[in-house]
C-alpha cells in the first residue's frame, strides 16, 4: 500500500498553526498533516518520518521563529532532503530573507500571511503534484541507469564475442552461419512477445510496464540485427553466398537504395542529392547486394554527417580504373592499380561504373584508412561510443564489391568529410 503523502507546518503561534492545520486536513484529506512549533522540532519529526518510511512532500514554515528563522530552517531542510518542497507563510519577512532562501534553499512559493485560502489550496495541490512528478521521474532515472548497465554489461559480452570472432578459423565461420536459424529463432519469438504485450493482446498493462517492455524490444532488435550482420559476413568469408548476376537497371538501384535511408536523413535534416551519368543505363551485377553495399556507405555517410549537412551520390563510367577521385589521400582495398589493371585484362572488362558516396561529415584521418575495413574494429573508438555499430558494415561492402571483381576507394581528411567510391567492372 502506498504512503500517504506528508505535509509538515511549522509556526511558533499555535492558533496560526492550528488553523492552518486544519484548512489543510480539509483540502487535502488524503495528506498527513504533521505540525511542529520551531525549525528544530521540525527537523526532528521529518527525520523521524523518514526514518519510518514515510514520504515527506512539502513544508509550509513561518520566517518569523525564535532560535531559528524560517530561512534558516528551509536551508538546513534542502542540505538534508533537497527532494522536499518548502513554502514560506509570512507577513514580516524581508526580501533579503525571502532571497536568501530562494538560492540557498531552493524555494518552491511564498505565500502572505493572513494568507488566502483559494492561494493556499492551488499552492498546496500544484507542489503536491510536483512532488509526485519528480517522484516518478527519479524512479524511471533509476529504472533508465538500470537498464543501461544492462546494456552495457550486453554490450561488453558482446564485443568480448566479436573480438573472438576475429582469432576463429574457418570451420567456426562454417558453423556460425548454419546456425542462423537457429539463432534467430528466439530473437523473434522475444520480439513478437514483446509487440503481442504492447498491443496489449494479452491485457492491459500500465505505463511503466509498457516502457520496460519497448526498451526490451528496441534492444532486441538492435541486437537481431547485429547477429544478422555476423552471419551475413560470416557466409561471406566461407564462400557461402552466391552472387546472383543480371542486368541492372541503375536509376532502380540508386532510387531503392536512397529510399531506405530518406527517413534517416529526413530527421537530421541531411540534403541528399543523386546524380547519374547518362552514358549507362545497365550494368551486370547481383542487385540484391549491390543495394546493400549502397545502403550501407549511405547509412554512414549520414550517421556521421551533423545535422544540416549534406549526402550525395553520383554514378559515372570511365574506360580506366581510379579516375573517380583524383585525390592523392586517397585508399583503394586492392593491393595497386597494377593488380586492377590486370583483372581488368583477364576479365575482359572495358570500362568500370563508379558509385561515389560523398558526405560532409566528420571525416577519416589518413593513418586510419587502411584499418577501416577491417571487421570488427572501429576506428577512434573515443568518437564512435556516440554511435551505434560494431564495425562489420565496411568489411561487408569490401567483401561484396571484391565478389564482384571491383574495389573500394575512400578519400577523406579527419574534419573535412568523406568520399567512398565503389568500382566495378563492365565486362565487354
Amino acid at each position: 500500500m502506498t504512503n500517504k503523502l506528508t505535509i509538515i507546518c511549522v509556526d511558533d503561534e499555535r492558533n496560526v498553526l492550528l488553523m492552518l492545520r486544519n484548512q489543510l486536513m480539509h483540502f487535502f484529506s488524503d495528506s498527513k498533516i504533521e505540525i511542529a512549533e520551531s525549525g528544530n522540532e521540525a527537523l526532528e519529526v521529518i527525520e523521524e518520518i523518514l526514518s519510518n518510511g514515510g514520504d515527506v512532500a512539502l513544508v509550509i514554515a513561518d520566517q518569523i521563529m525564535p532560535k531559528m528563522k524560517g530561512d534558516e530552517f528551509l536551508i538546513e531542510l534542502h542540505h538534508r532532503h533537497p527532494q522536499i518542497l518548502k513554502v514560506m507563510l509570512t507577513g514580516q519577512a524581508n526580501v533579503e530573507d525571502i532571497g536568501n532562501v530562494v538560492n540557498r534553499g531552493n524555494l518552491y512559493r511564498f505565500i502572505s500571511k493572513p494568507w488566502n485560502e483559494t492561494d493556499l489550496r492551488l499552492t498546496v495541490a500544484e507542489a503536491l503534484r510536483r512532488y509526485e512528478q519528480e517522484k516518478q521521474l527519479v524512479k524511471h532515472q533509476l529504472a533508465l541507469e538500470q537498464t543501461n548497465l544492462e546494456l552495457i554489461e550486453l554490450n561488453a559480452n558482446l564485443e568480448r564475442a566479436y573480438v573472438e570472432l576475429q582469432s576463429v578459423s574457418k570451420l567456426k565461420d562454417e558453423f556460425l552461419a548454419m546456425m542462423s536459424h537457429e539463432l534467430r529463432t528466439p530473437f523473434n519469438s522475444i520480439l513478437g512477445v514483446s509487440e503481442c504485450l504492447l498491443e496489449e493482446i494479452y491485457g492491459q498493462i500500465n505505463p511503466r510496464q509498457k516502457e520496460a517492455i519497448s526498451i526490451i524490444e528496441s534492444s532486441g532488435n538492435h541486437l537481431l540485427k547485429l547477429i544478422n550482420d555476423i552471419l551475413y559476413f560470416s557466409k561471406l568469408t566461407t564462400d557461402l553466398v552466391k552472387l546472383d548476376i543480371e542486368s541492372v537497371a541503375i536509376v532502380d538501384l540508386c532510387n531503392s537504395s536512397l529510399d531506405f535511408v530518406k527517413q534517416q536523413a529526413l530527421k537530421k535534416q541531411i540534403q541528399i542529392t543523386l546524380n547519374i551519368s547518362t552514358d549507362i543505363e545497365f550494368f551486370e551485377a547481383d542487385p540484391l547486394r549491390m543495394r546493400q553495399v549502397l545502403i550501407n556507405l549511405l547509412n554512414n555517410a549520414i550517421k556521421f554527417t551533423p545535422t544540416g549537412g549534406n549526402v550525395s551520390l553520383d554514378v559515372k563510367t570511365d574506360q580506366a580504373p581510379s579516375k573517380f577521385v583524383s585525390s592523392s589521400n586517397a585508399t583503394k582495398t586492392s593491393d595497386s592499380l597494377e593488380q586492377v589493371a590486370d583483372n581488368q585484362e583477364v576479365l575482359n572488362v572495358n570500362s568500370w561504373i563508379y558509385f561515389a558516396i560523398t558526405d560532409t561529415g566528420l571525416g577519416i584521418a589518413p593513418s586510419d584508412h587502411n584499418r577501416l575495413f577491417q571487421p570488427f574494429l572501429q576506428i577512434d573508438s573515443g568518437l564512435n561510443r556516440n554511435y551505434e555499430g560494431i564495425g562489420i558494415g565496411l568489411a561487408i561492402v569490401k567483401q561484396i564489391v571484391e565478389r564482384h571483381n571491383g574495389y573500394v576507394e575512400l578519400s577523406s581528411q579527419f574534419g573535412q568529410g568523406s568520399c567512398f567510391t565503389v568500382s566495378i567492372p563492365l565486362r565487354s
